[in-house]
């Protein structure tokens, strides 16, 4: 009998998913061919996001690590998002700095990755995401209130957005400064 319950399970699971990636693909092409550029952007973070998640769940289901498509998702989410909050905060002086913290990231991300924690759980490499996204956040916010577009910040739909990545990377990076610690120290 847990066995079919499992299965039945297992069939739902993957029918649930398969029904959010067929919702997901024409709403990401309806926001890229009908929004401003910085939702465009947006889109697409989510989306990569997505994908990456739904190569991990086979990857699981296979005995193999997860990690390897988290890992490829902590490369290439700075840079995404690092577009999103350039877009966003449209200062000029700030494309030279994004792109020496991407490269500087990517570095860092790849010699994790293949060195310090290699199939563990990245959680450095996340800790330097965290933060990036935090000040660029931080930035945003910065930008928000000294030209203040409309009178009720409440009203600009990019200040929710901005703000759910903040409250996000600000939970993260908690989690993941003390992640490695409690794994393999009081593990």
């Amino acid at each position: 009998i847990w066995i079919n319950c499992f299965a039945d399970c297992k069939c739902f699971l993957i029918s649930l998913n398969v029904s959010i990636l067929t919702l997901a693909i024409p709403v990401i092409i309806l926001l890229l061919n009908r929004q401003p550029l910085v939702y465009r952007w947006l889109a697409i973070c989510l989306s990569f996001s997505f994908l990456t998640e739904m190569v991990a769940k086979p990857l699981r289901s296979f005995g193999i690590s997860p990690n390897y498509a988290t890992g490829t998702y902590a490369l290439f989410c700075v840079l995404c998002l690092s577009i999103f909050f350039y877009h966003t905060i449209q200062w000029k002086s700030l494309k030279n700095v994004l792109i020496i913290i991407n490269v500087l990231y990517v570095v860092f991300a790849i010699f994790n990755f293949l060195e310090i924690q290699k199939s563990n759980p990245n959680s450095y490499s996340q800790i330097i995401r965290s933060l990036i996204i935090l000040t660029l956040s931080i930035l945003f916010f910065y930008k928000l209130l000294r030209d203040l577009p409309t009178l009720q910040v409440q009203k600009e739909p990019l200040f929710w957005i901005v703000s759910g990545f903040f409250f996000s990377y600000a939970g993260k990076l908690v989690i993941y400064s003390f992640s490695h610690y409690l794994i393999h120290i009081l593990g």
